[in-house]
This record gives C-alpha cells, sequence and structure tokens, in this order.
C-alpha cells in the first residue's frame, strides 16, 4: 500500500504535474500569508499558470521544494498584503 501524501506534498507534486502538461508558470508568484489551512505553514505561493490560451491558479503552501523551485527557475515573486495581514 502506497504512503499517504501530505498536503503540501500533494501541492507540489499538483505544480509539477501540471508543468509537465505543458502548463507555464507567469510571473509573478504571488505570496501571502497562510489563512485557509491549518498547515503549520506561514505562507502559500500562488502560481499563475497558462496553456492555450487556458488558465489555472495553483496554491501550493510554503515547502523547501517550491522555494527551490522558485530559485531555479528565477521566477518572479509579488507579495500579496491586506492591511489587517500582519506578517
Amino acid at each position: 500500500m502506497a504512503a499517504q501524501m501530505s498536503s503540501a506534498d500533494q501541492q507540489v507534486n499538483e505544480l509539477l504535474v501540471a508543468l509537465q502538461d505543458g502548463w507555464a508558470v507567469e510571473p509573478p508568484i504571488y505570496i501571502r500569508p497562510t489563512w485557509w489551512t491549518f498547515s503549520a505553514s506561514r505562507l502559500t505561493y500562488h502560481f499563475v499558470l497558462r496553456r492555450q490560451g487556458e488558465m489555472n491558479l495553483v496554491s501550493v503552501t510554503d515547502n523547501v521544494v517550491v522555494r527551490d523551485l522558485i530559485e531555479q527557475q528565477s521566477w518572479e515573486c509579488s507579495w500579496l498584503l491586506a492591511e489587517s495581514d500582519e506578517f
């Protein structure tokens, strides 16, 4: 029986599969404090993906894999903070 993937692993896997399927990241990648999950992560990365006139949004909680991918690809990032957000 295969081991269950964590939520963060599932999110990274979704992003990697999309990239393998021909989706392209449209920078910037938006970063904001995590508020919609019980994850221990304090940040969420929002990737806007495009392919053949279609658009998709993939959100990934902060982890070393996603940070390394962003650095390796030299993708631009932009912070999304509301006035009420404290970080």
